[in-house]
């Protein structure tokens, strides 16, 4: 009686490659890359928002500061009586459109207004004075860095008659535009408010 013999043959354990390997380590560093890239690009349009947003606060801050203070008169008397196209001693219009100044410097400060609007728009006690710019521009250590990241510029334009007897209210007021800028990288950003207000100057 014959006996057969069956063998099995087990495969070989095969391992990865060098190749699949190194194919593997790609394709996880470029997802790795994109999540990164997204969560750094999240990051940065959120603190640009942030920033638009402070920024935004201040423009409003200072335009119904305007308003409710009656500054453009303010500023028309510390000019002589005349319309403060160009600024004058009290500070209000920027010399021109170029022109940047610390955003809470006079006549936005606090010897000024008798409140400190830094913190008055942040949400703080105004117990305590905080450190203004315009105070302290010799000393740049003692600057606000938060403050002295925003600078503004303030145009009044006062209303022409085009009419006489018809449109005679028009000089009674003027266009008020309030831009505040700021950095990000190397390019300069800004938000502006305009409106129109009436100033109360004389003819």
């Amino acid at each position: 009686m014959k006996t057969s013999t069956i063998t099995i043959r087990q495969p070989k354990a095969r391992g990865f490659s060098l190749a699949e390997v190194l194919v593997a380590m790609f394709v996880i560093l470029v997802g790795i890359s994109g999540i990164t890239s997204t969560i750094w690009w999240g990051t940065q349009r959120a603190d640009s928002g942030q920033l638009v947003t402070e920024a935004s606060n201040h423009a409003r801050t200072l335009f119904e500061t305007v308003v409710s203070r009656n500054l453009v008169k303010l500023a028309a008397d510390s000019n002589g009586g005349n319309f403060p196209v160009g600024g004058g001693t009290f500070g209000l219009v920027s010399a021109n459109a170029g022109t940047r100044t610390p955003v809470y410097a006079a006549p936005f400060d606090k010897a000024t207004l008798g409140v400190d609007l830094a913190r008055h728009v942040r949400g703080q006690s105004t117990a305590t004075s905080m450190i203004n710019p315009a105070q302290q521009l010799g000393s740049q250590n003692e600057v606000s860095s938060e403050m002295a990241r925003f600078t503004r510029n303030i145009d009044c334009r006062r209303g022409a008659v085009a009419n006489p007897g018809v449109d005679d209210y028009q000089p009674e007021l003027c266009t008020l535009i309030v831009a505040v800028y700021w950095r990000e990288g190397r390019h300069e950003r800004n938000v502006s408010v305009q409106g129109v207000i009436r100033h109360n100057v004389s003819p």
